[in-house]
């Protein structure tokens, strides 16, 4: 008896220190998470040069938040006797919402090389809507207003109803014209009809109209792969979509592909952001290397003898 408490007592720190070896932790960062605007979860995990961290290659499926395309490069920083993984994963949400994602379990080798799973705790996120000054409380701190400051308001008003009739008027004439709703005509190469919405905005480049060009052609890319790839792109999230073509053997070598294009097309639509020439033909030449791609048939093997034959 007395051998084994000695042992323990051996033991017992070497079990403790291997507990303490590797340490992660998560969090989201900035300082305030806006809706519509991109955001990250960072995952940072730090563990001795023996070891081999495996951080996640998609972003954690998280209540309330969609992932927006790809994450980020992993980084790997030294620091005295251990490394250091970091890894951002992009996301979005649509409604201000508040929750936590995880916890998160990430894979790692340790100095035997056996498969082990750290366990951190979860991150908090709060998503909020831009404040609008509306509130009685703040209308008080202006005073009254006047008899004629409460003419030259409605005097605005009505000008800014008939700016408001004008512009509708010309989206009315412009809608008439020809805008009507993308899609694939029956009886049509889907493929055919991708590659002339396609050449169409590659005329166009610069855009001039440039949300209306980049939604033209993402559309054009979704309703592709539907068509083509069998994936109902055009009723699913940029996170979903994703998903769903990593699933899929036949497809999932484009998955970078289809998400860079997406990632950048979903931040112009939602976040308002800019484009150059240079990202528009990028984005045109993956769109065209998407749609001009053919998958390995697949060759069954009919192992079957005939029947009559010795």
């Amino acid at each position: 008896m007395r051998k084994f408490f000695l042992l323990l007592l051996f033991i017992l720190p070497t079990i403790l220190f291997a507990q303490d070896s590797i340490k992660g932790k998560a969090n989201f960062t900035g300082d305030d998470l806006v809706l519509g605007q991109v955001f990250y979860l960072e995952i940072e995990v730090i563990a001795p040069k023996s070891f081999q961290v495996l951080l996640p290659d998609l972003s954690p499926s998280i209540e309330g938040l969609e992932a927006m395309g790809i994450p980020l490069k992993q980084e790997k920083i030294e620091y005295a006797q251990s490394y250091i993984y970091k890894k951002s994963y992009p996301y979005i949400a649509f409604d201000s919402v508040s929750g936590k994602g995880g916890p998160f379990e990430v894979n790692y080798l340790d100095a035997q090389d056996v498969n082990q799973i750290l366990r951190i705790p979860p991150a908090y996120f709060q998503v909020s809507r831009v404040s609008v000054d509306s509130t009685d409380a703040y209308r008080i701190a202006y005073g009254p207003i006047s008899k004629a400051d409460t003419e030259l308001w409605s005097a605005f008003f009505w000008v800014l109803a008939i700016l408001v009739l004008i512009i509708a008027a010309i989206l009315i004439a412009k809608w008439v014209r020809g805008g009507e709703k993308l899609s694939i005509p029956k009886d049509v190469d889907p493929r055919i009809w991708a590659l002339q919405q396609i050449e169409k905005l590659e005329q166009q480049v610069p855009f001039q109209d440039h949300q209306a060009s980049w939604v033209r052609l993402i559309d054009t890319l979704r309703l592709y792969l539907e068509k083509a790839w069998k994936v109902p792109a055009p009723y699913f999230s940029t996170g979903e979509l994703l998903g769903a073509i990593a699933k899929n053997e036949q497809y999932s070598s484009q998955l970078t592909q289809v998400a860079e294009v997406l990632e950048i097309g979903d931040q112009i639509k939602f976040a308002k952001r800019s484009s150059k020439e240079e990202g528009q033909n990028e984005a045109i030449r993956k769109s065209k290397s998407i749609i001009l791609f053919d998958p390995q048939p697949f060759i069954q093997t009919d192992t079957k003898k005939e029947e009559g034959d010795g």
